[in-house]
């Protein structure tokens, strides 16, 4: 017992009194059942399990932390892959599966590579698509597509 009750809440009241429409959190619950089911199916608890303990958890400390302020730059397409390798860390943990724990080292490495490759890069690449755009030599893209561009304003730099 606790300041005169048996539970502590510790939700401030506004939320406590809010109720959820049951309609969009039934389709949200179907919506991720599917994938979910198929995380699980794939996870096998105590695989690799020296690298779901307490010292695998300190040592990629850093590394999860590394992702997480990746995750939070404001780099276009730089946030999927670190977003997809938290949550398979947190799948991994939450399993105790050691392997998904390398998967997700995998994909970290891949993301702090595109990352590093967009910030040093992105620029230039940028500059190259609106110039093979604006020269109209990049295959495969449609007229509505260029004309698209020029009304947005993106060709009028090199015009």
């Amino acid at each position: 017992e606790l300041a005169g009750t048996e539970a502590v809440c510790l939700w401030p009241r506004f939320l406590r009194e809010r109720k959820l429409p049951a309609g969009p959190v039934a389709i949200a619950i179907r919506r991720f059942a599917v994938p979910l089911r198929w995380a699980e199916r794939l996870s096998r608890p105590r695989r690799l399990l020296p690298l779901t303990g307490r010292v695998a958890r300190v040592a990629l400390g850093g590394p999860l932390l590394l992702l997480g302020l990746v995750l939070s730059l404001p780099i276009p397409l730089g946030n999927a892959l670190p977003a997809i390798a938290l949550t398979v860390f947190a799948m991994g943990f939450m399993e105790r599966d050691g392997l998904a724990i390398l998967v997700a080292l995998g994909v970290s490495i891949v993301a702090l590579v595109w990352t590093a490759i967009l910030i040093l890069f992105g620029a230039h690449i940028l500059d190259w698509l609106w110039t093979m755009t604006r020269l109209n030599q990049i295959p495969g893209l449609s007229a509505s597509c260029k004309n698209i561009l020029r009304i947005s304003g993106s060709l009028s730099l090199f015009q």
